[in-house]
């Protein structure tokens, strides 16, 4: 491949927030790479690996301010463990959800102002990281679903969260990854029937083929062709920010960024409606409700 094929391999691992894994992937398989690539990819692994320890220390601040409760790390580091070399995994913000009866308890100790979302619970900043509290672990309408921070509960919130983005804006590929890797630390199981049971049985099939299709043929499944999730992926990278329409979207008014997450959510409305009907109904009701 020349100077110029590689650019582009990592201009598309940027946009599915994979860089750390080409860098794994070249380590384990070398193959010639130019110099300049080479130096680029340690570039960015080194920025990406300083971030990443920041974050953790960040993290680490956060949970002391709520350490006479229970807080539970959503997705973030929780994924990044079971990475080969979880500091290279990429990192946005630090999700921490807790239960209905201590949410309230949480927001009292919250050191600094923070602001409601309707969608995400509450955001703050600290050490320039946004944090965000949630007293909802589902992105879900159903009561149908596992204990919390459990293994089963942890692969259906994992599903749900690439679900929601990939019916709306776009999901990129690091978080089919870290779903891919919580399969295979937890196994199956019975989580077909869990699936079932949380309106998610259709979506984890084409989730799990994803997975065996394009990142590891050892998962088992009952197959359903991959490429419809594919095309979102490729087309719009990590949450859809990488669609040029996107881009300029994201730097403008809220409404506008709200506006634009509905009409994306009404375009994939066939996708969502074929692979988890339930949710997408209730994501069309909620957009025609006034709030």
């Amino acid at each position: 491949m020349s100077s110029g094929q590689w650019m582009q391999v990592l201009a598309q691992a940027h946009r599915q927030t994979v860089t750390g894994l080409v860098y794994l992937a070249l380590e384990k398989h070398p193959v010639q790479v130019p110099d300049n690539i080479v130096m680029e990819l340690m570039r960015r692994v080194n920025l990406l690996a300083n971030k990443n320890i920041k974050m953790r220390t960040v993290e680490a601040s956060v949970l002391g301010i709520f350490s006479q409760l229970h807080p539970v790390i959503m997705k973030g580091s929780t994924c990044a463990a079971r990475y080969p070399s979880p500091e290279l995994r990429e990192s946005g913000d630090i999700d921490i959800y807790f239960n209905p009866e201590e949410y309230p308890a949480a927001l009292d100790l919250i050191p600094v102002g923070y602001s409601t979302n309707k969608d995400e619970g509450v955001t703050f900043t600290m050490n320039g990281r946004v944090v965000e509290v949630h007293s909802r672990y589902y992105d879900l309408h159903t009561s149908k679903v596992p204990e919390p921070a459990t293994p089963e509960g942890e692969l259906v919130m994992l599903a749900a969260h690439i679900f929601k983005h990939a019916a709306g804006p776009g999901v990129g590929l690091r978080q089919i990854c870290d779903f891919a890797l919580a399969w295979r630390a937890y196994g199956g199981g019975n989580m077909h029937q869990v699936f079932r049971d949380a309106g998610l049985g259709k979506w984890s099939r084409l989730l799990l083929s994803f997975v065996h299709d394009y990142l590891d043929p050892s998962v088992e499944v009952k197959y359903l062709n991959p490429k419809p999730l594919l095309r979102i992926v490729e087309e719009r990278g990590n949450f859809g920010h990488h669609s040029k329409s996107r881009e300029k979207i994201l730097n403008g008014p809220v409404f506008l960024r709200k506006a634009d997450t509905a009409l994306r959510i009404l375009s994939r409305l066939p996708f969502a409606l074929r692979y988890a009907p339930s949710e997408a109904i209730h994501r069309v009701h909620e957009l025609a409700s006034p709030s």
